[in-house]
């Protein structure tokens, strides 16, 4: 009976271990190419009702690639580069530039991914997790 009951439990995590591995692999793959940064929102200290939000008029674009780089570009030609990492439906970002940039696209570490497929495009909400706020990106289908 035991033999049977750590076998089942067994089976029940090997499953949940490859669907979690699955979901990432799927959210890497739709995360890869090239991107515009569409607005920005800000929704003040902890998330509170006050919301600024930002539109891009001259967009940075930025391009993830599969050996999990993301190179920005902003519209003066200077460039950002990091490290991405996916785990638990989040996003991480490390700056790996040679110089820290005095106003980084994230200046934060950790953010909530939210994929919206609409007619024309699709839209990547990064939803900071520490600040509250959003990068939404806009890819073409």
């Amino acid at each position: 009976m035991k033999k049977t009951i750590s076998l089942l439990i067994l089976i029940v995590f090997s499953f949940y271990n490859l669907n979690a591995q699955t979901q990432t692999e799927n959210i890497s793959e739709r995360l890869i190419g090239k991107w515009i940064i569409a607005k920005s929102i800000s929704r003040g200290e902890s998330g509170k009702s006050k919301e600024m939000e930002v539109v891009c008029n001259v967009c940075p674009t930025i391009i993830f690639s599969t050996d999990q780089n993301c190179l920005v570009i902003k519209p003066d030609n200077k460039k950002e580069l990091y490290i991405w990492k996916i785990a638990n439906d989040q996003i991480s970002f490390i700056n790996v530039g040679a110089e820290k940039n005095k106003n980084p696209i994230f200046d934060s570490a950790d953010f909530k991914l939210k994929f919206s497929q609409l007619k024309e495009y699709v839209e990547l909400e990064l939803i900071d997790i520490q600040k509250h706020g959003s990068i939404i990106l806009a890819k073409e289908n």
